[in-house]
């Protein structure tokens, strides 16, 4: 299985409001995260500070899922598995 960053970073933003931080992603292809099929498109993080669950929001259809992400202090990335025809985003 071949691993590689997705360095959605094209659109990534810092907004830091209250007690929570979002970051925004595009992402270029369908994806898995837990056990469900998301669609390529505009993302955000969105974390409670101290908190390692985000949601990962859909910025278009407003789906959400909950995801394990550890905050760094740095920018985040989105990182993906990929086998020949899936991409899988990894815990962080």
């Amino acid at each position: 299985m071949k691993q590689f960053l997705a360095l959605c970073a094209l659109t990534i933003g810092c907004l830091q409001a209250g007690n929570h931080q979002t970051e925004k992603f595009n992402v270029p292809f369908d994806f898995q995260v837990n056990n469900m099929t998301l669609p390529a498109g505009d993302y955000r993080v969105q974390q409670d500070f101290g908190s390692d669950v985000a949601l990962l929001v859909n910025t278009r259809t407003g789906q959400r899922v909950h995801i394990i992400h550890r905050m760094t202090g740095s920018k985040a990335r989105l990182t993906f598995s990929q086998s020949a025809s899936t991409h899988t985003l990894k815990p962080f």
